[in-house]
């Protein structure tokens, strides 16, 4: 199947250019996930993303910047459908993003649960930053400040990083929380995706069973067409921001 992004042309450009990249030759979608609490959902939400653009035809690598790294033991002793490149540090990040300029269609970067150093050069760096959260009033907060680590680092680069807010591990019926979350997010006109991450059996089986979904059985998983269905959304919806992103980059 062709790369999704393969549709995204910016306008004016001689038809010899990347059909993929921006004007300064970088990868169209270099993604940073924060949130500067831990336990959002990070690493599944990086982990399920770079699968479903890989699925589309997307050449992918998952910068592993969590001390814990979740990306890193999942990719042990197993080979694609994504690249994963560990042990990522604060001097390591950005020559690390400038390494994989050319070779990759999306650099999608799984940072710490803190606002630091890390998170900063990574925003910094990227195109689109998702902030994962849970719908409760403490992750909100949380997200609030990872709002705010985006809003100095557009300050610092002088230009606009574009950020969307993702609820992750959320109920299949929103509960009544969960939608005051939501309701109150929007009043204050945080961008959020329309899609979520459901709570579901087989996105924790990714890292239980170091398997993508594709790879999961029916038989051994629950719910894994529904969770297929799920990030199929989501990295439908990422690509979708995208090509927006560049359109408007480039009128």
């Amino acid at each position: 199947m062709p790369c999704p992004f393969n549709r995204i042309v910016t306008t004016g450009h001689a038809s010899s250019a990347h059909p993929i990249r921006s004007r300064e030759g970088k990868p169209l979608a270099v993604i940073s996930v924060v949130n500067a609490k831990g336990g959002s959902g990070k690493s599944t939400a990086a982990l399920v993303l770079g699968l479903g653009l890989a699925e589309a035809g997307a050449r992918v690598v998952l910068l592993d910047a969590d001390p814990n790294m979740p990306l890193s033991r999942w990719a042990a002793d197993r080979k694609g459908p994504v690249t994963v490149i560990g042990g990522i540090t604060d001097s390591s990040l950005v020559p690390t993003i400038d390494r994989c300029t050319g070779d990759f269609d999306a650099i999608i970067v799984d940072v710490e649960g803190v606002a630091g150093r890390m998170a900063g050069r990574a925003v910094g760096r990227s195109d689109l930053t998702i902030i994962p959260l849970n719908a409760t009033a403490l992750d909100a907060i949380e997200a609030y400040r990872t709002i705010g680590l985006v809003t100095e680092e557009s300050q610092i680069h002088r230009r606009s990083i574009p950020y969307r807010r993702m609820l992750s591990r959320t109920s299949k019926i929103a509960t009544r929380d969960e939608r005051a979350i939501i309701k109150e997010l929007d009043r204050k006109g945080i961008p959020r995706l329309h899609t979520s991450l459901v709570s579901r059996v087989a996105f924790a089986a990714l890292f239980s069973k170091c398997q993508t979904l594709a790879e999961m059985k029916a038989t051994e998983v629950s719910g894994i067409e529904q969770a297929r269905e799920n990030a199929k959304a989501f990295a439908d919806e990422i690509t979708l921001i995208l090509r927006t992103l560049v359109a408007r980059e480039a009128a």
